[in-house]
C-alpha cells in the first residue's frame, strides 16, 4: 500500500502537489492521499478543545 502524506496543502506548492498526485492517470501508483494544512488543524483543534470543555 502506497500512501502520500502532504503538509502545507492549503496553498502554494503543497496544494499543487496534491492536485498533481490526485490527477495522475495511473491510480494504482498511490492508494491514499492525506493532505494537511497547519491553519486547518489549528482551527479544528481549537473547536475540539471548546467542545470538550463544554462537556466537563
Amino acid at each position: 500500500m502506497k500512501i502520500a502524506v502532504i503538509t502545507g496543502a492549503s496553498s502554494g506548492l503543497g496544494r499543487e502537489f496534491v492536485r498533481k498526485i490526485a490527477g495522475q492517470k495511473k491510480k494504482e501508483d498511490i492508494d491514499e492521499i492525506y493532505a494537511a494544512s497547519k491553519a486547518f488543524l489549528y482551527r479544528y483543534s481549537r473547536g475540539l478543545r471548546r467542545e470538550v470543555l463544554r462537556r466537563l
